[in-house]
């Protein structure tokens, strides 16, 4: 499986590069600071940030353009230059300029990030020749997480989970024993605070625990990652999302829900998103439908089971339906689907209950 994580210095940048206001003094002072350390990449993120957010495109094209292409040319790889700041409201000069940058960057390396961005620019500036620069970018890489994110983006399709969700059902399922263990360690400990403190942990330190979850998976890794990929979730894109970080979370959002339906994890956003609330976590629906919806099914589908499986636990009832009414905006028929199931269980409890 190939991966495209961020590196230890794009994710520094990352936990480091906040939005701030700044006044015009400042704006000069940043400047002269960048003229001395051009590589002070956290204040060039937030001079292109403040342009971007506060000046029309008239006002900001030169003050802006020049700090895009600093980064196009020195950090092509980091997922940061496919932005909305790099990639809208250019106006048609600056847009060729940065398109032949793009180029020019794409014929010196194979990395598939630089390409990722560089698709995000011709995308959102509507690209006459998109298909083909598709085809050209992305040769020998169709079956990557990010090169199916983006077709699905081109095609309107919801299909770059589908291998993902196609192994996940071929997992086996822990036994009655090990569930029983795994439920007291899941109460054992206060496991969302201990994924909150893995937020701002190394990515070596993810890449470890998603290893570790991968192969046998356990509630230290799964912590681990769920914490460390929380706030890597929503990416600042026309595709909103970092496919990869979702795709390790739908394998914890599932295990959990496979195995600890009726433990404070099944509900905890820590573990379950943002497939439990997608909307609420920046991820729109692209033209009705969300682009979550395969996982979201999925989830849904393991959530039944569940429900089937614990069919006198309150608690897990309770769980699932707190999951469906987190997906109801963006997807009302799964939501409809799981709450119709949890009705259809309930009366055949209280069925079996006046027979006995």
């Amino acid at each position: 499986m190939n991966r495209h994580y961020p590196t230890s210095e794009e994710a520094a940048f990352s936990h480091s590069c906040h939005y701030q206001l700044i006044s015009s003094e400042e704006l000069e002072e940043r400047e002269h600071s960048i003229a001395a350390n051009p590589d002070l990449t956290v204040l060039r993120a937030q001079l292109i940030t403040h342009h971007y957010k506060h000046h029309s495109q008239s006002s900001n094209s030169t003050a802006k353009i020049k700090h895009l292409v600093w980064f196009i040319q020195n950090r092509p790889d980091w997922q940061f230059c496919g932005g909305h700041e790099f990639t809208s409201n250019l106006g048609e000069s600056n847009y060729e300029i940065l398109k032949t940058l793009w180029l020019n960057q794409i014929d010196k390396s194979e990395n598939l990030m630089r390409r990722v961005n560089a698709f995000f620019l011709l995308f959102e500036n509507h690209d006459v020749d998109l298909n083909k620069h598709f085809r050209h970018f992305f040769d020998g890489h169709e079956n990557d997480i990010w090169v199916m994110a983006l077709r699905d983006l081109t095609e309107n399709s919801q299909s770059c989970f589908d291998q993902v969700i196609a192994e996940l059902n071929t997992k086996p399922d822990l036994d009655t024993e090990a569930k029983v263990k795994l439920e007291v360690l899941a109460s054992s400990k206060d496991w969302n605070g201990i994924a909150g403190t893995a937020i701002n942990g190394s990515i070596s330190d993810y890449l470890v625990a998603e290893q570790i979850f991968s192969d046998k998976p356990n509630l230290e890794s799964a912590a681990a990652v769920a914490g460390s990929s929380f706030s890597n979730l929503g990416t600042n894109t026309v595709l909103t999302f970092n496919p990869e970080f979702i795709r390790d979370r739908l394998h914890i959002s599932s295990w959990i829900i496979q195995n600890l339906p009726q433990t404070k994890l099944a509900k905890s956003t820590f573990f379950l998103a943002p497939f439990s609330d997608p909307i609420g976590l920046g991820i729109y629906n692209r033209e009705g439908t969300s682009p979550l919806i395969r996982p979201i099914k999925f989830l849904v589908d393991c959530w039944m089971e569940s429900v089937d499986a614990y069919s006198t636990s309150l608690k897990v009832r309770q769980n699932a339906s707190a999951f469906a009414s987190g997906i109801e905006l963006a997807a009302p028929l799964e939501a409809k689907r799981l709450w119709d199931h949890l009705k259809h269980r309930k009366k055949e409890s209280q069925n079996d209950q006046l027979e006995t």
